[in-house]
C-alpha cells in the first residue's frame, strides 16, 4: 500500500530496487529526481552507477602504441565516487542511495 495525495492506494506492483544510471548530465539528473520520488512512494532503495570509461588513443592499425590506455587509480575511483554521491545528494530527499562506479 502506498500514499497518493493523501489516500491509501493498493499498487499491483512493488519497487524495492531502483537503479540510476549516472553521467552527470541533465538528463541524469531529471532520473535521479525520478528515482528519488519512486523510492519515497514505495519506500524502496537506489543505486546510482556511474561507468568510466577506460580511454585508449586512437591510432592506425599498422603503427605501435605510442601511448599507454589511462589506468584509473584507486584514488581516482574514489573520487569518481565522491563525485557521484554529490551529484545524487543534490537531489535527494532522504531515500536510502548506494552509489556505484565501474570501469
Amino acid at each position: 500500500m502506498t500514499q497518493r495525495g493523501g489516500a491509501d492506494v493498493v499498487s499491483p506492483i512493488t519497487i524495492k530496487r531502483i537503479l540510476c544510471p549516472i553521467d552527470f548530465s541533465e538528463y541524469s539528473r531529471q532520473a535521479i529526481n525520478r528515482a528519488v520520488a519512486l523510492a519515497g512512494e514505495y519506500s524502496g532503495t537506489i543505486t546510482a552507477l556511474h561507468v568510466v570509461t577506460q580511454a585508449v588513443p586512437p591510432r592506425p592499425p599498422d603503427l605501435p602504441v605510442l601511448y599507454p590506455p589511462i589506468v584509473f587509480t584507486p584514488d581516482d575511483l574514489e573520487q569518481f565516487r565522491k563525485h557521484t554521491r554529490q551529484f545524487v545528494e543534490e537531489q535527494n530527499d532522504g531515500a536510502p542511495i548506494d552509489v556505484i562506479v565501474a570501469v
